[in-house]
């Protein structure tokens, strides 16, 4: 199996390290307003406790320099809610965003990585709030209730990040007719999400088994591809 490879955004050097992600955008974060990897470890929102952060190539690593950039932790708005989903979103971009796998070689051609649908990228918006990006919708406290991306050339991982969001009111995950994901299975992070009504996967390549602990948590509408056995899903749908 191929190593992964990820396209990186524009704008991004690769030379970044982990000290430039600790403080304001001008490097000197004198009052502290700005979100560090420091305070992200201490809220418990990175999830390996920092050492993902290592990497200054790492998705996590990505995910927080905008993070940082664009955010601003003395604002009222920014709960601590709104800065775990905006570093979870962060990281499912850099993590799904021309990620090159086998699945991906195998679904679009060898050496072919598909970029996202062009329709209001997220990277021409990280300046707004993630409840104004491409397939978000959000409450009135600005906290995601859905994730719709069909058919939007998703590649790579469904990172483990994505669990922040059950913090909040996240109700729908629809991630189906990208077939650039199902390296490595069936997503672990589903296991970890509680309160899901529906999550749609079909058109995807995973393979393997759904995790019983998955279909004990009784969603309402749970889809998934046809290669990936599932005791609880609905009818899967084969491709014609």
């Amino acid at each position: 199996s191929k190593k992964e490879s990820e396209s990186p955004d524009k704008g991004d050097s690769l030379g970044d390290t982990i000290k430039e992600s600790q403080g304001s955008p001008d490097g000197s974060d004198k009052n502290g307003d700005y979100i560090t990897a420091d305070k992200l470890i201490a809220q418990g929102i990175a999830l390996n406790g920092g050492i993902e952060f290592e990497n200054p190539t790492s998705y996590q690593s990505k995910a927080l320099k905008k993070l940082r950039k664009f955010s601003i932790i003395t604002s009222p708005y920014y709960t601590d809610q709104k800065i775990a989903q905006r570093y979870a979103l962060l990281c499912f971009y850099y993590r799904t965003y021309h990620v090159r796998t086998d699945t991906v070689d195998t679904a679009y051609g060898y050496g072919t990585t598909p970029l996202w649908m062009a329709i209001s990228p997220w990277r021409n918006a990280w300046a707004d709030d993630e409840c104004n990006w491409y397939g978000i919708a959000c409450n009135m406290a600005g906290l995601v209730t859905r994730i719709e991306l069909t058919d939007h050339h998703l590649t790579g991982y469904v990172p483990m990040e994505l669990k922040l969001l059950d913090g909040g009111p996240l109700a729908v995950i629809d991630f189906s007719g990208n077939p650039g994901l199902g390296q490595g299975g069936f997503p672990a992070v589903f296991s970890e999400i509680n309160k899901l009504d529906a999550l749609a996967l079909s058109g995807c390549s995973f393979t393997g088994s759904v995790p019983q602990e998955v279909c004990d948590k009784s969603i309402e509408f749970f889809t998934v591809n046809c290669d990936c056995d599932c005791s609880c899903c609905q009818s899967c749908e084969k491709d014609t």
